[in-house]
């Protein structure tokens, strides 16, 4: 059983005050006051099996919360979430509040101890730089796409080196940086790298009606980041960074979902509103 951690806020405030405050915290028509971050409570206390988890908790009835991690940097909205973080230490959140009213025009810096070092994050860090990945391309499905959230691809299913060697010849290299969950990214490519026909023409090449190969040059300074959210890890990369495949305009914002990560296989998913592209990679035999 882990030690629970537990942080709640359980401030009064006078009377007067709560009648005089700001005019975005008025009380609207039928709807009641707008939430007081002041005086909402709440709790965040660790998980009593994974010490790399932590629940974040509103209690105060009726109020929901908006919760915004500084590291790794994302947003939450709930009364009852979890988030995973990669090393023991100290970490912060920003969280604002709202109820019906509407959204509290302030919100409060909380700061908060992770005991444990994530042990699914290490091990996926382990597996991710242990040795170079290439494009799993003697089997069908190592690039296509499907619809969103699915684990492999449906609608268009690339058969085993379907496309160009010039597609699979690209290397990619995750470089350790200890145990941390980000290290440099590099990508290896001969001549060109295949970019969806959505992306083509910031390369130049216009009225691409499908996917095309284009010359890349890899800048300096790309990482890749990894993430873990509830119970799924994602895949990042900085500095317009990309897993060998351009799937769409924009890509320097991409967050990869990994569908399996192990000692031979790295599947990862890009999610796109329209449904989504896969790719799968392996080690060089």
């Amino acid at each position: 059983m882990k030690k629970i951690l537990k942080y709640a806020l359980l401030v009064s405030m006078p009377a007067f005050v709560v009648m005089s405050c700001a005019p975005a915290e008025e009380e609207k028509s039928g709807l009641g006051a707008i939430a007081d971050i002041n005086s909402v409570q709440y709790s965040i206390v660790t998980d009593t099996e994974d010490g790399s988890i932590m629940h974040f908790n509103i209690l105060t009835p009726g109020v929901v919360g908006i919760w915004e991690f500084e590291s790794p940097a994302s947003v939450k909205i709930g009364v009852d979430i979890k988030q995973g973080f990669p090393m023991a230490g100290a970490y912060a959140v920003n969280l604002s509040v709202y109820n019906k009213g509407g959204i509290s025009s302030q919100s409060k810096r909380v700061e908060f101890d992770v005991p444990e070092d994530s042990p699914t994050l290490i091990a996926a860090v382990n597996l991710l730089t242990a040795k170079p990945w290439v494009w799993d391309n003697q089997e069908a499905g190592h690039i296509g796409n499907g619809p969103e959230r699915d684990t492999t691809p449906s609608w268009w299913v690339a058969g085993p080196n379907e496309q160009s060697p010039r597609v699979y010849d690209d290397t990619l290299y995750f470089h350790a940086n200890g145990k941390n969950p980000t290290g440099a990214y590099q990508l290896v490519t001969l001549d060109s790298v295949l970019c969806n026909e959505g992306a083509a023409a910031e390369f130049g090449i216009e009225g691409a009606t499908a996917g095309v190969l284009v010359s890349y040059t890899q800048p300096a300074g790309q990482n890749w980041i990894l993430e873990l959210e509830g119970d799924n890890k994602y895949l990042r990369f900085t500095n317009n960074g990309f897993p060998s495949y351009i799937p769409n305009s924009g890509w320097g914002n991409n967050k990869y979902t990994i569908i399996r990560l192990d000692e031979n296989i790295l599947s990862i998913r890009i999610d796109l509103g329209w449904g989504a592209f896969y790719m799968r990679f392996t080690h060089p035999s």
